[in-house]
């Protein structure tokens, strides 16, 4: 008797979150990664429900982690339409703040931007030794 296709059947199952930190004062868009995922009618960080999510494909959903939820390590978990939950293996860092500027003019100071600049100071500085002099 056995049904179509042979194949073997997938296990509803959450194997991966990205990014995986999040912060206190910010809503963190989020990607949840695994098989049947489809089948997903309830998302939780921690012990927070969320209020919605996009399933996007069958191995695929998008969510928000809210902003107010308590600093430390939380689990995800999905829910399926048969009440199967899965435990994503990878815990979600919730940090407190925000990864925003506070206020003020911090005219960009994100650590990716004082990276770039700090690579540009080295590329200039490089530069001007490499320059030939004249006249000597």
């Amino acid at each position: 008797a056995g049904g179509a296709g042979g194949g073997v059947q997938k296990t509803f199952a959450l194997r991966e979150i990205d990014p995986i930190l999040a912060y206190t004062e910010d809503e963190t868009p989020i990607i949840l990664i695994g098989d049947r995922l489809d089948q997903t009618v309830e998302v939780v960080i921690g012990s927070t429900i969320l209020k919605s999510f996009t399933i996007k494909s069958e191995g695929v959903i998008n969510a928000t982690v809210p902003k107010g939820l308590m600093p430390g390590m939380a689990t995800v978990k999905a829910i399926s339409k048969t009440g199967e939950v899965s435990v994503c293996p990878t815990l979600l860092t919730i940090a407190a703040g925000s990864v925003a500027p506070r206020s003020g003019c911090n005219c960009g100071t994100t650590p990716g931007v004082l990276v770039g600049a700090a690579v540009l100071a080295l590329a200039l500085r490089n530069l001007r030794r490499r320059r030939p002099t004249i006249g000597m």
